[in-house]
């Protein structure tokens, strides 16, 4: 993805969420299987075409047991965590780690 918006520079609002939407549906079925990504990024993104995505790299993901505390340690590129990382090191959860994220790769498209 990142080497798309590369080359195409801004893409449409109009592509930009259907690609969103074809993110957001591959990150719940990544949590519903009780996975948190912990690296959504633009590079992390493969595209199947020009409307949806497929999440790669999950060298920093982790699995977690629901229940337990899904508080994590802070992984993953800086410019796409959010601002109390840097502060704590820690961050709430997985969960709301990957949700940042995304909100940051779709400014970044």
């Amino acid at each position: 993805m990142h080497d798309y918006v590369k080359q195409n520079g801004k893409i449409s609002e109009c592509q930009s969420q259907s690609i969103f939407n074809s993110l957001i549906k591959g990150l719940k079925y990544v949590h519903d299987m009780n996975i948190f990504h912990r690296d959504l990024k633009p590079e992390n993104l493969l595209m199947l075409n020009e409307r949806e995505v497929v999440i790669s790299d999950f060298g920093s993901a982790i699995r977690y047991t629901p229940g337990e505390s899904e508080e994590t340690t802070t992984v993953g590129s800086v410019a796409f965590q959010p601002p109390c990382t840097s502060a704590t090191g820690k961050v709430p959860s997985g969960f709301k780690l990957d949700i940042w994220a995304v909100g940051v790769t779709l400014y970044d498209f």
